[in-house]
């Protein structure tokens, strides 16, 4: 391992017990090291380079909020130090304004709660991260998120995004849920506030439309489907990539395993797929 950064709460010194441990690695990592509990990125030094290119505002979070533990040569930090501020263009905008318009249309009513929460806590994250980044306030403590955007319902999204991170962390640890908020009030909350179009597609249909969506959404849809009975994996390796969340930066994103989407097929009648959303709205 050449590279070991530490990074998100733990490394701003923010952290509490609904923290994730987020580890970026560079180079190979010993087959008898094993991580328990922990968010894994395996980046290379070509994939950080290209992420440059594309003026990825991951990097900016890495450069003002990471810890470098490993650093062979010195290659991390003239990397870091060499990021510019970026703003999000109107093609990520449209991008993460989608995904999160995808998941708030796609309400669950019973075992695939926890993982729809989940997904809610990533996706308006990352759009609130975005938004903030307009005016180049460069914010990553969810927290502070929605603190000087200007949305309506300012306070019932902080109250979202709040609940949504302490579900995300128990599904995540197989940690049994002991809170939660209504799901189609979520929903029309979200849509309220930012505006969102109502996506009218069932899951199964958005994990064909494999050139529409980004993969990490479309992996978290798949998960999403599995956990709600509403999808069933032909391949049983789809199930063991997502019964450990922690390992999704890893190997899940990796573009390559979007072709074990086709491997899951619909495990109800078509109208039994359409998102509860529209029932509720």
């Amino acid at each position: 391992m050449e590279i070991i950064l530490k990074y998100g709460s733990k490394a701003r010194g923010d952290s509490d017990s609904f923290s994730d441990s987020d580890i970026l690695i560079v180079g190979d990592i010993p087959k008898d090291i094993r991580f328990k509990n922990l968010d894994i990125a395996r980046y290379t030094k070509n994939r950080l380079e290209k992420l440059k290119e594309i003026k990825s505002l991951f990097l900016i979070h890495l450069r003002e909020e990471s810890v470098i533990l490993r650093d062979q040569n010195g290659w991390m930090d003239r990397f870091l130090r060499s990021i510019p501020n970026y703003t999000p263009d109107d093609a990520t905008l449209k991008m993460v304004y989608r995904n999160l318009s995808t998941i708030v249309s796609i309400v669950p009513c019973s075992s695939g709660l926890p993982c729809w929460f989940d997904m809610i806590f990533v996706f308006l994250r990352d759009l609130l991260i975005k938004l903030n980044a307009l005016n180049k306030n460069y914010v990553f403590a969810p927290e502070m998120l929605a603190d000087n955007i200007d949305i309506k319902n300012k306070e019932k999204v902080k109250k979202i995004l709040n609940i949504s991170r302490t579900i995300k962390t128990n599904y995540r640890n197989h940690v049994n849920q002991n809170i939660f908020i209504n799901p189609f009030e979520v929903s029309e909350v979200l849509h309220e506030s930012f505006d969102l179009d109502f996506i009218d597609i069932s899951c199964y249909e958005t994990i064909n439309k494999t050139n529409e969506f980004e993969p990490y959404l479309l992996l978290r849809i798949v998960e999403y489907g599995i956990r709600s009975g509403l999808l069933r994996s032909i391949d049983k390796r789809v199930e063991q990539f997502i019964e450990n969340p922690h390992r999704y930066s890893w190997e899940i994103k990796q573009e390559k395993w979007i072709n074990n989407i086709l491997m899951v097929e619909q495990n109800h009648s078509p109208d039994q797929l359409q998102p509860a959303a529209s029932a509720g709205r």
